[in-house]
């Protein structure tokens, strides 16, 4: 497999919920077979990309051969950090509904910026 089609199928893999175990049985495969998939040592069977096309929901040919910039869109954004909390303006409630992070973590970080 190409070093782009590892990508995209290691994206593709990252955008599905769940760990290791839960996507090879979303997929109906073991666990081994996602990770020789993305180390390039084995390629997926068509209907294992179909598959994957199907639960994703993008068209076959975007998941096997890119844009890259759609599969890396499709991976959950991380939380925002501690700076950029720090930077928001809102009640404790309003920013833990926004980032996910707990109010008392919030309020433990402005605290400690505090002057």
């Amino acid at each position: 497999m190409t070093p782009d089609a590892t990508l995209h199928l290691t994206l593709a893999l990252a955008a599905l919920p769940g760990n290791v175990s839960q996507k090879a049985d979303l997929l109906k495969v073991h666990r081994t077979t996602l990770h020789r998939w993305t180390s390039g040592r084995t390629i997926p069977r068509e209907d294992d990309w179909e598959a994957l096309s199907r639960l994703l929901d993008i068209p076959l040919g975007t998941l096997r051969y890119g844009p890259t910039p759609v599969l890396r869109s499709m991976l959950p954004k991380p939380p925002p950090t501690r700076a950029e909390v720090l930077r928001m303006t809102g009640t404790l409630d309003e920013v833990s509904a926004i980032t996910g992070h707990t109010r008392s973590t919030i309020l433990r970080w402005r605290r400690a910026a505090a002057p």
